[in-house]
């Protein structure tokens, strides 16, 4: 009876001990497995934040480009549907309207033709960072194919057959975007033939156009 009790003992003891050793484990990181884990979390994030930096940045550059290349498709389209002369125009420091938020600069269809920002009317607003650049300070336009192409004098129209009437000699325009306090960055580009064909480019500082 008595080797029975200390067996019943010990069995009933050894899944104590278990328990105890295992609660121990289950209590969490030592200071040492922290101070690792938090420098590999460091050194991981100076590895990848200023890698990501340039992908964000180009990402930005390029969703402006096709976001203004759409919009002035659109006003292409408007223009045929309705029959009649659609311009695009730009709202900033020579031509302010309130609408446009905080004194950006906003691409906009002129739907009416008074050749201001009106309520309801379809708009870009550029950032402060990635704005209209001059020619000269993006890579020239050759490489689009359109080496004669030239940053509008605003506004550009489309007529009732969707090309651009520019009211004399055929022109083929080109709006540039980018920032020229970070030519790092890289440019942006939408040309617009004689025949309104409309298309987004980009080009690294320096180098050549390639669609978007």
């Amino acid at each position: 009876e008595q080797q029975q009790s200390e067996t019943k003992m010990g069995h009933f003891r050894l899944p104590s001990v278990r328990r105890v050793r295992s609660s121990q484990r289950m209590r969490g990181f030592s200071m040492v497995e922290l101070a690792v884990t938090l420098g590999m979390v460091i050194i991981l994030s100076a590895i990848t934040v200023p890698a990501l930096i340039p992908a964000y940045t180009n990402y930005r550059l390029s969703w402006q480009a096709t976001t203004l290349s759409s919009l002035i498709q659109g006003a292409r389209y408007a223009a045929v549907k309705r029959n009649t002369t659609i311009g695009i125009n730009i709202s900033g420091a020579g031509n302010p309207s309130p609408i446009c938020p905080n004194g950006l600069t906003c691409v906009f269809v002129d739907a009416n033709g008074n050749g201001t920002l009106d309520a309801g009317e379809s708009m870009v607003a550029l950032p402060s960072d990635i704005t209209l650049v001059p020619a000269g300070t993006a890579p020239g336009p050759a490489s689009t194919g359109y080496a004669a192409a030239v940053p509008p004098g605003w506004p550009v129209a489309f007529n009732s057959r969707g090309t651009v009437s520019s009211g004399g000699a055929a022109t083929i325009y080109i709006l540039y975007l980018g920032n020229p306090a970070q030519p790092s960055w890289g440019y942006r580009a939408v040309t617009i033939s004689v025949m309104g064909q409309v298309k987004p480019w980009a080009a690294a500082n320096g180098s050549t156009w390639h669609n978007l």
